[in-house]
């Protein structure tokens, strides 16, 4: 490209003028001239050199742990001699119309959740890139009473990622005191046999994740 080549531990010059490049780069690609004269003159020839060679992949950040509804960009650090393509996929499905090197994911959902992979090509090879997504949803808790005859079960459903514990049950704010007739089973229903007057009250389920 005009410039003099150096000689150095990668580049050097035969006695018959040809140049060797030893572990050539993708820098070392270019127009390249030799230039011979003596006391009549000189000559020039010119060559192409193009370095071709597989590409590489990396996803930043490589592992997110996001709550729902907030928005997050992954990035595709990708290199390779010859320009590769790009396409993104998300747990192993090609998600179509993302070949950018970023993909944003703007108010996430709970199905967010996965492993996105990025996918760069060319004419050497395939490399890919992984990234980790673990949205947070914070638990949501839903309470019903079953009652068969002068028994009472209270149940509670939890809805939350990463999956969430119930370690408690208040009534009317206060926890609840475990006894040979109030016993939680272990689905963590509370379990009141029999249910007495003073079990009367506002149940709550308390989860955690």
């Amino acid at each position: 490209d005009g410039a003099k080549v150096a000689v150095d531990e990668r580049h050097s010059i035969m006695p018959n003028g040809s140049l060797v490049i030893c572990d050539s780069v993708c820098g070392d690609a270019g127009l390249y001239e030799c230039v011979a004269q003596n006391d009549l003159g000189n000559t020039t020839v010119m060559g192409r050199l193009d370095v071709q060679g597989q590409p590489s992949a990396s996803v930043r950040p490589g592992e997110v742990v996001i709550f729902l509804g907030a928005s997050v960009s992954l990035n595709c650090v990708a290199s390779a001699c010859l320009m590769p393509t790009i396409e993104w996929l998300k747990n192993g499905v090609v998600l179509g119309g993302e070949n950018r090197s970023s993909l944003t994911l703007i108010d996430i959902a709970a199905s967010s959740s996965g492993i996105y992979t990025c996918r760069t090509s060319n004419d050497m090879g395939t490399a890919e890139g992984k990234a980790t997504v673990q949205v947070i949803v914070l638990p949501s808790v839903k309470v019903e009473a079953h009652y068969i005859g002068e028994t009472v079960r209270l149940d509670c459903t939890v809805v939350a990622t990463p999956k969430a514990e119930i370690i408690h049950w208040l009534k009317d704010g206060v926890l609840v005191v475990l006894n040979e007739r109030r016993k939680l089973l272990k689905n963590s229903s509370l379990l009141m046999d029999p249910l007495l007057g003073e079990d009367a009250g506002r149940y709550t389920c308390v989860a955690k994740n």
